[in-house]
């Protein structure tokens, strides 16, 4: 450039150097003077703020310092006038005279602190007061500024005021935080399991000991007797296996299921754990032991045991009518044999109610007479000869039935030959007036067959002689006194074998009718005895008896 350097020099050489330009690199050169002015615009502008700022911060400074002095002054004001109140009041109390308190000048040290803050609003700095000290000479704050940091904002420090700290006194020390304990889950106890009961039965009429065994049980379960209800019984804890329980007296017979409860609530059943019964009865006697068979007879029977609902039977009747006095003694009755019972000895048995119906038995309790064993007529067709001497007791004057021929007795309406224990009736066979054995005696046993009926029209055999099949149901069996074998007739059967009765000997032969198997109260009012068509001689009839 020349050395002349004045505008218009240096505005004739750039004019010069524009037009020795091209358009293109003069269209450059106007664009990149346009750049230079605006940057240089923008140098200007940003000096001047910069100033404006420095102005700025100088006037916050100043009254940052100028507010500090205020407050000190003001706090120093309001500790004298405290103190002297205090001091006017306790002389007042004391009654003594006012003490003038002395002139305290605070010390104020000021320790501004700058703190850079992201934003460009400024920040007034806070002085820290410190506590005055009694005697010392007030001396004005001196502010140590920090410069601030060419990029940070400023922060004015900030006066904090510390008075003198009383006395200091020891101040409890908490003790260390103890860990709080944490809930842990406690697991579920396996249910308790039944495994037996000891007994398993027992009579109710005494208190009854059990134990039972199983596992898990836990103090102290509780077990139960379980029958549609459940009944809780006085349970002993012995170990987790087994448990000890007690089971009243008179604890209604029944079969039981037995459940155990732990204390947590859970159970286990076993079930037909326990069979408790009633007691067996006991019979000592009834009273009256016999009565006949054509009116009702009241008895008592006498034990111990008896037990509501029981049940007595004489041999295979039951008794119709049964009253419970107290638990030894019972009421009765036994009914005519016209109606329901043939006469002879009879078993009583009496069954408790409940599981097992405990029974007891006394034989011969009771026995049944017939009021009249002969109350009978005898029928006979024209080829039977005195007939009428068939009638009554035996006396050695028997009715005789030809070959072929039969003889009938009929016994009334509403009476008859019944099953009942042992033989049923009895007929009689005229003595043998040449018996080959006088020291014996005897009879000579015709052929001869026996039927029965209800009704007359159907006849059941319950006995047949000659036809050498052994009848099992009567006193008498083949005999061969002469050598001879099988059913003979006129077979010789000794006295001693034959039923009590007759003409200066034993001459009966005993039936029990039950080998027809009749029902229960059936009544056979006819009996026909008839002569087989071979039987050679005769057949003698002397007279029958009716047992029941």
């Amino acid at each position: 450039m020349p050395e002349n350097d004045d505008p218009k020099s240096v505005a004739k050489l750039l004019e010069r150097a524009r037009e020795k330009l091209t358009p293109d690199a003069r269209t450059r050169f106007i664009l990149l003077f346009a750049l230079f002015n605006a940057m240089f615009c923008l140098l200007v502008l940003l000096s001047l703020q910069n100033m404006e700022l420095k102005e700025s911060l100088e006037e916050v400074r100043a009254g940052a310092q100028e507010t500090s002095v205020a407050v000190a002054t003001q706090i120093a004001g309001v500790r004298e006038t405290v103190a002297a109140e205090a001091a006017t009041q306790i002389a007042s109390l004391l009654q003594l005279p006012t003490p003038v308190p002395p002139t305290v000048s605070p010390t104020y040290t000021l320790n501004p602190t700058y703190t850079s803050v992201p934003t460009d609003t400024p920040v007034p700095p806070t002085p820290t007061l410190l506590p005055p000290s009694p005697t010392a000479t007030p001396i004005p704050p001196t502010p140590t500024p920090l410069p601030p940091s060419p990029t940070a904002t400023p922060v004015p420090p900030t006066l904090t005021a510390t008075p003198v700290p009383p006395t200091p006194t020891d101040t409890p020390v908490p003790p260390p935080p103890t860990d709080t304990p944490t809930d842990t889950p406690t697991p579920t106890p396996p249910p308790p399991q039944v495994l037996a009961v000891s007994p398993t039965q027992d009579d109710n009429d005494t208190v009854i000991n059990i134990t039972i065994t199983g596992a898990n049980f836990l103090p102290i379960p509780t077990a139960f007797m379980v029958d549609g209800g459940a009944t809780a019984l006085e349970t002993t804890y012995v170990s987790p296996s087994t448990l000890n329980a007690v089971i009243p007296a008179w604890f209604t017979a029944d079969y039981y299921d037995l459940t155990v409860t732990n204390p947590d609530l859970q159970s286990y059943t076993l079930t037909d754990a326990f069979t408790l019964t009633n007691p067996t009865p006991l019979i000592a006697g009834v009273n009256p032991y016999t009565g006949t068979d054509n009116v009702d007879t009241n008895i008592t029977i006498n034990g111990s045991n008896f037990i509501n609902g029981l049940s007595a039977t004489l041999s295979a009747f039951s008794l119709p009518t049964v009253t419970i006095v107290n638990s030894t003694t019972l009421n009765a009755t036994v009914p005519s044999s016209s109606s329901v019972m043939p006469g002879g000895p009879y078993t009583l048995t009496i069954s408790n109610p409940g599981p097992l119906a405990p029974t007891n038995s006394l034989t011969d309790a009771f026995t049944v007479t017939l009021s009249s064993i002969y109350g009978y007529t005898p029928t006979c067709d024209i080829s039977t000869t005195n007939c009428s001497d068939a009638y009554g007791p035996p006396d050695g004057n028997p009715a005789d039935i030809v070959e072929g021929g039969h003889l009938t007795f009929t016994f009334p309406a509403g009476s008859g030959i019944r099953d009942g224990p042992g033989y049923d009736f009895v007929f009689f066979e005229f003595p043998n007036p040449n018996d080959p054995d006088p020291d014996i005696g005897g009879i000579l046993l015709d052929w001869i067959v026996v039927n029965i009926s209800e009704d007359g029209n159907n006849w059941p055999q319950v006995f047949y002689w000659g036809d050498n099949i052994t009848d099992t149901n009567t006193n008498v069996a083949p005999h061969n006194y002469n050598g001879d074998t099988g059913e003979q007739d006129n077979e010789f059967i000794r006295s001693g074998d034959l039923w009590p009765g007759g003409l200066n000997a034993n001459t009966g032969i005993a039936i029990d009718i039950n080998i027809i198997s009749p029902p229960q109260g059936s009544q056979y009012r006819y009996i026909r005895f008839s002569c087989p068509a071979s039987g050679g001689d005769a057949a003698h009839m002397d007279s029958i008896e009716r047992l029941h």
